[in-house]
């Protein structure tokens, strides 16, 4: 690999999630080699590793600083505070950060084997439609890349294979800009490796974003949030 090439990958994947943009920011002032960072990544997509910990191709030592550097062993950027659970659903309260802030993941079982998850990809939701228990919170703030992607990762840290991804929690993905790295991140060999197919999108009607979505990810699935079929009703 030439190191223009080595350059341009390191680029994007620091403009794609803060956390490897930290990796990489360790692994550089330790001088580790290049190849350092890609074990990481792999342990933490690939193995599912839940822990820096964990990662045991890296030295002890370099484990104990990188889980310092990190902030804490802890792989995932949200905290899980409560899980309630039933005979086909389990529903995920996460905490943000400090500030208290806080989103919902919901793991779905199907008679048919099949499990598909539904995220949400913000805190609150700005735009208040009537029908919706979200917007009557108002809106707190957008997840970073890392806090999408790690409402799956946690699931599959738990060994469940996930079969789908429905981005119909809490917030209005499209209005989001940090749903589009999600996606890169979800879909790209060297992360997540999901095929767009997997993945449905729920919107208000962000046409901007829906026009983005269709030519950068045309496979992804569209679905429009209408809460009735007639326009002098949805217009209330």
């Amino acid at each position: 690999v030439s190191l223009d090439l080595l350059f341009v990958f390191v680029f994007v994947s620091i403009m794609l999630s803060p956390r490897i943009g930290r990796i990489h920011e360790f692994c550089t002032s330790k001088a580790l080699a290049a190849f350092r960072v890609k074990q990481i990544r792999e342990a933490i997509f690939k193995q599912k590793v839940k822990g820096y910990d964990e990662i045991t191709g890296i030295s002890l030592e370099t484990r104990k600083e990188l889980s310092d550097f990190m902030g804490g062993p802890q792989i995932l950027s949200l905290n899980p505070t409560s899980v309630s659970k039933s005979a086909q659903a389990e529903k995920v309260l996460f905490e943000l950060d400090k500030s208290g802030d806080q989103i919902e993941a919901v793991m779905m079982n199907f008679s048919n084997g099949k499990t598909s998850l539904c995220i949400s990809s913000q805190s609150g939701c700005a735009l208040a439609c009537s029908f919706c228990a979200t917007g009557a919170i108002g809106f707190k703030k957008q997840l970073s890349s890392d806090q999408i992607v790690d409402q799956i990762l946690y699931f599959q840290q738990k060994g469940i294979e996930v079969d789908s991804v429905s981005f119909m929690g809490m917030g209005e993905p499209l209005a989001n800009p940090n749903v589009f790295k999600a996606l890169d991140i979800l879909t790209s060999d060297d992360y997540f490796a999901m095929s767009q197919r997997r993945f449905s999108i729920s919107t208000v009607g962000i046409i901007p974003s829906i026009q983005r979505l269709t030519k950068d990810y045309p496979q992804v699935n569209l679905a429009f949030s209408l809460h009735s079929p007639f326009p002098d009703q949805r217009n209330e």
